[in-house]
């Protein structure tokens, strides 16, 4: 004789009823302690990472390093002309100094 398996739907139906006849508790911890800070839940949702400017951006992986080694060749050349700003400042920071009586 085959075994009979319980009605699923009928099942459910009992544990529902079963459910909402269980009296709710009141619960005191989720009420707030007059005089104390509210705890604070998270950041909130994560944001989006920012997105590259369009100078950095790049359709193709060949573009890449032609890129990469125009910044690197600029940025040589502002290295260039600081040094050399930075060397004239010295010298006439070096100039005021010495005419000052020792």
């Amino acid at each position: 004789m085959p075994e009979q398996s319980p009605d699923v739907g009928a099942l459910d139906d009992q544990t529902t009823e079963a459910a909402l006849m269980v009296p709710a508790q009141d619960d005191d911890s989720a009420k707030p302690v007059p005089g104390r800070a509210q705890v604070r839940k998270g950041r909130g949702a994560k944001r989006a990472p920012p997105i590259a400017p369009k100078l950095f951006r790049t359709e193709d992986d060949d573009t890449a390093p032609s890129v990469l080694a125009l910044l690197e060749a600029d940025n040589r050349y502002l290295k260039r002309l600081m040094m050399n700003k930075l060397r004239e400042e010295n010298e006439w920071m070096m100039s005021r100094l010495n005419r000052l009586p020792r």
